[in-house]
């Protein structure tokens, strides 16, 4: 890096026996540990299903290296003709070429934890490439961080986000047609993101990215209290979307201030009430005070 030293990222690309035809970039957070936080189950998931599968590291974890002893110290490389947060994203655009190109590969997906989660964001947003991806616990715009930490330097360097916001963000990645992103937050995070503010946003950005010829959809995932992806979110929202089937319930805990979502939202809890809506591919809703029971009817 121009002034500020040498930065290395290592990325693995793991096959699943046979011809693979679809690729997952699955993207670890502030972890040295590339299974942590349920990436490693997710991965065999998806290998399981037939994917090839991109890893990933966020600088100056895993096997990355840099001269900056933190993300936030890396925010000063900022100069008129190189932003930090191409460190953030290169590697993924040049190992995502370099499989594409190596392997055929015709359609891509994401999946990324925390700062993992971050990059989806913004990574999906900036290359269409990417289809479908699922950020877990891994951004709220600034506004909605009001008594909780923002993050490092990554989450709020206002050369970025004075340009686009986390809302454009979000309907960037899930617009086009064909492209989705599902947005998955855990109610009772223990780290990050918890709670429901995306109440704030969620039918704005779903709006803009329909708007696109896409889709955006928030999952609110209340089966535990860890910063992980859950198996429940692995199962019931990400391989069931890749498959071309999804769980959509509207929110059954609207809230004094809420009406609901004009799109509904994803969750997974007792005690369903509301209505489904369908979102590509076959349809499920869930039976008021089931909890589990899934009910199939055909696209509407």
């Amino acid at each position: 890096a121009e002034g500020g030293g040498v930065y290395t990222a290592q990325a693995y690309l793991v096959r699943p026996q046979g011809t693979a035809t679809k690729l997952i970039i699955v993207h670890q957070g502030h972890d040295d540990w590339l299974e942590a936080g349920g990436l490693g189950d997710a991965a065999n998931a998806f290998l399981a299903e037939g994917y090839a599968v991109l890893l990933l590291w966020m600088p100056l974890y895993g096997e990355n290296s840099g001269p900056a002893e933190t993300h936030n110290a890396m925010m000063n490389l900022e100069s008129p003709t190189r932003s930090p947060i191409q460190f953030f994203v290169e590697p993924i655009a040049t190992s995502l070429n370099y499989a594409i190109d190596a392997h055929g590969f015709d359609d891509v997906a994401m999946v990324g934890l925390s700062g993992g989660g971050w990059t989806t964001h913004v990574y999906a947003a900036i290359d269409p490439t990417v289809r479908l991806s699922f950020p877990v616990a891994g951004s709220l715009p600034l506004d909605m961080r009001i008594g909780d930490a923002v993050g490092d330097g990554e989450q709020e360097h206002p050369a970025l986000y004075n340009a686009v916001s986390y809302r454009d963000l979000f309907a960037l990645a899930g617009a086009g047609e064909g492209r989705a992103q599902v947005q998955v937050l855990n109610r009772d995070d223990s780290c990050c993101f918890s709670g429901v503010r995306y109440r704030g946003y969620d039918n704005l950005v779903a709006a803009a990215a329909r708007g696109a010829e896409g889709h955006f959809r928030v999952y609110l995932d209340t089966t535990h209290s860890e910063h992980k992806i859950s198996s429940h979110a692995l199962s019931d929202v990400i391989l069931s979307r890749l498959r071309n089937e999804l769980v959509y319930i509207a929110d059954a805990d609207l809230g004094s201030n809420y009406l609901g979502s004009t799109f509904g939202e994803f969750t997974h809890s007792s005690g369903w009430q509301g209505h489904s809506v369908g979102f590509g591919g076959t349809q499920h809703s869930a039976a008021a005070g089931s909890g589990n029971e899934i009910n199939e009817s055909p696209p509407s």
